[in-house]
């Protein structure tokens, strides 16, 4: 019997009837094989001018409504602490595609300023760039295909270490997925675009409660979020599919005395996320 050398394992298993394959899928966890997506339409009032050359209707609404509509993202990182979260009116295949070109190791895409680490690290990276000249005689490109001006960027990666540079790798080279039936350049540029709006975000799990804290802006944040969203399961087998709100406060930095202010969560601009899975993002697993 297994069970009694893994005693982690054996109160886990237990709960969920020894069913080893129902523990994996109901046991609550994080679900790496997509976005989740949450979207919220709300109505605003805007101001009827009305036509001066036509005569109004009998009962003529004076003030109409425009229904706005827009999506939030969730990624999670597999293999880190990191998270990429973003608000958009866009279109949800662009982001979609955005969320999967963004690299975490690109201070272009993070908004960070490439740090350099050292001396050694210099003279590593000078020696990458002599050898990439002498074998492709000045084209540009490194040998086993990655583009040193690609739009990619980055320092060159590895795929040893536990922080996760091994999952980041599969992830910036999956094979681009058709969203749209229109030229691939023009949805590159358009995602390209997105890109710099996806915030990163560090997140954790206490119990089943997902935290996630992040700044409102790359160049110049004013303050930073910390939301908090409840982990469960949606109908039909869709086991770690949803994310609910359940708090979410502002910190202002600029503030002489910063404090959290919490946000009402209203129906409208709060609405759960639920798990949309990404066939392009299942190659991690």
């Amino acid at each position: 019997d297994i069970l009694p050398s893994l005693p982690g394992l054996s109160n886990d298993v237990r709960i969920f009837g020894s069913d080893w394959r129902r523990m994996y899928l109901e046991k609550l966890r994080i679900r790496y094989d997509g976005v989740y997506i949450s979207k919220n339409t709300y109505f605003r009032k805007v101001r009827d001018v009305g036509n001066i050359h036509m005569e109004e209707p009998k009962g003529h609404n004076k003030k109409p409504l425009v229904a706005v509509t827009f999506w939030r993202y969730i990624r999670f990182i597999p293999g880190t602490s990191k998270a990429l979260v973003v608000r958009s009116e866009a279109d949800p295949r662009l982001v979609v595609r955005a969320l999967k070109a963004f690299d975490l190791r690109n201070p272009a895409h993070t908004g960070e300023r490439e740090r350099e680490q050292g001396s050694d690290v210099q003279g590593l990276r000078h020696q990458q760039r002599l050898s990439q000249h002498m074998q492709t005689g000045g084209r540009g490109e490194q040998p086993g295909g990655i583009s040193s001006s690609s739009s990619g960027g980055g320092a060159p990666s590895s795929s040893q270490g536990g922080d996760g540079r091994a999952f980041l790798d599969k992830a910036t080279k999956m094979p681009s997925a058709t969203l749209l039936p229109n030229d691939e350049t023009v949805l590159n540029r358009e995602a390209a675009k997105l890109i710099q709006d996806i915030l990163v975000a560090d997140w954790r799990v206490d119990g089943d409660v997902v935290v996630l804290h992040y700044a409102n802006s790359k160049d110049a944040p004013v303050f930073t979020i910390e939301a908090e969203l409840q982990l469960s399961h949606l109908p039909r087998g869709r086991f770690n599919s949803r994310l609910k709100w359940m708090a979410c406060k502002e910190t202002h930095l600029r503030a002489a005395n910063p404090e959290s202010c919490p946000l009402t969560l209203s129906n409208e601009h709060f609405k759960p996320f639920a798990l949309q899975r990404i066939k392009a993002y299942e190659v991690l697993f």
